[in-house]
């Protein structure tokens, strides 16, 4: 909704609207133009509860202050010799302010409200501030929203509606093939967890969900769940699959593999329509599809912008063996099958990387990752069982 409450004149509400579990009106407060940073500096004179002096004592003070501010006087001498804020002391007086950091409003207001060089006299908690700003960088448009958000919870007999159906469910539901059926019935949205670990405190789409990992991981392939509790959530589970360590058995991974398969013979089939062709006009005309342009080609970037991941064809582009007067044997790719033809080479405008350096740089990386790996080299040596999701 940023856009229609940004746009909203002073005075003006936008709403109500949904923001997560919250029906809320926004208010267009003020709008103005105001800086992003601004750099004070200050002499305080401490007053009435804060332990300093007498209040008009210290109004007195702060007003002549400004006066030999304005007079020419050297602001950092007076703030070493009257300046009741240790903080700044050593620096001058100096701050550096954004809108969000932590300072007395009245402070705030007059850094990012005033003008830069302007000097004043501010009353705030602490006492008097005699305030100079020094600088005001990027003064663009700025706004000020007020919200009033009220959340939306459910009822007591919406909670026991939703408790009962939920229940209900988990009844018909004693094994994985009646939790299917079941769910097709009354048409339910059923949702996969896939690759549930141990020690997995978050289960997207339902969120804190501690108890069922800890549930699946004590279960049976096809155990069916009690009713679980999360927020505002009642959820029934089925253990569907049980992936052990090792090698993965060939059920689990046939539809990945099969893809990957497929899309393989596709390739060869796609490449012997193609064979050998002369031009790209040829290959375009072979498989009905249109010339597309890739620029800027890089052998080192393995993204092609007009192609996606596809560092086959990267590296294909730098093959001297066609160059730029002939077109590419076909190159299978990650996406499809591809024929290209250099149009010419262009310098990278980068000066030449030093061998020497690079194979440096290589070997720090390459240490650099050493201990992690030793380590868990170690505990699959050594055989350790991580057992914290029993405790957890």
């Amino acid at each position: 909704m940023k856009d229609s409450i940004v746009n909203l004149p002073v005075g003006a509400v936008f709403g109500p609207y949904y923001d997560n579990n919250l029906i809320v009106f926004a208010k267009m407060v003020d709008r103005k133009n105001m800086p992003d940073s601004v750099k004070v500096r200050h002499i305080l004179i401490a007053s009435g509860a804060q332990g300093g002096l007498p209040d008009s004592v210290a109004k007195k003070r702060a007003d002549s202050l400004e006066l030999a501010v304005k007079g020419g006087a050297d602001f950092k001498a007076l703030v070493e010799q009257f300046s009741d804020d240790p903080g700044s002391k050593q620096t001058g007086g100096e701050y550096d302010l954004t809108p969000s950091s932590q300072f007395v409003p009245e402070f705030k207001d007059f850094a990012f409200d005033g003008s830069k060089g302007q000097t004043k006299v501010v009353r705030t908690q602490f006492g008097y501030h005699v305030i100079q700003i020094m600088d005001q960088k990027n003064i663009g448009p700025a706004v000020k929203v007020a919200y009033l958000g009220k959340s939306v919870e459910a009822s007591k007999e919406t909670n026991n509606n939703a408790f009962s159906a939920a229940s209900s469910f988990a009844g018909k539901s004693g094994n994985a093939a009646s939790f299917e059926k079941t769910v097709q019935q009354e048409k339910l949205n059923k949702r996969i967890a896939d690759n549930v670990r141990p020690m997995d405190f978050v289960i997207p789409g339902i969120g804190q969900s501690r108890e069922l990992v800890r549930w699946a991981y004590e279960s049976k392939q096809g155990d069916v769940s009690k009713v679980f509790t999360f927020d505002d959530k009642y959820v029934v589970a089925v253990l569907t699959s049980v992936r052990k360590e090792g090698t993965a058995p060939l059920a689990d991974v046939r539809p990945q593999v099969e893809a990957e398969v497929k899309k393989h013979k596709k390739a060869e089939q796609i490449i012997a329509k193609l064979q050998t062709p002369a031009t790209l006009d040829a290959a375009a005309k072979a498989t009905n599809q249109p010339e597309l342009k890739a620029e800027g080609v890089s052998f080192a970037t393995p993204f092609i912008a007009s192609l996606g991941f596809e560092p086959r064809v990267a590296g294909a582009a730098f093959n001297k063996k066609w160059g730029t007067a002939a077109v590419s044997a076909p190159i299978e790719g990650n996406a499809g099958v591809y024929v290209i033809k250099v149009d010419s080479f262009q310098p990278s405008g980068q000066p030449a990387q030093d061998v020497a350096s690079q194979q440096a740089a290589y070997e720090q990386g390459v240490k650099s990752m050493l201990d992690q790996q030793l380590f868990e080299v170690l505990k699959k040596k050594s055989d350790v069982k991580d057992t914290r999701g029993k405790f957890f």
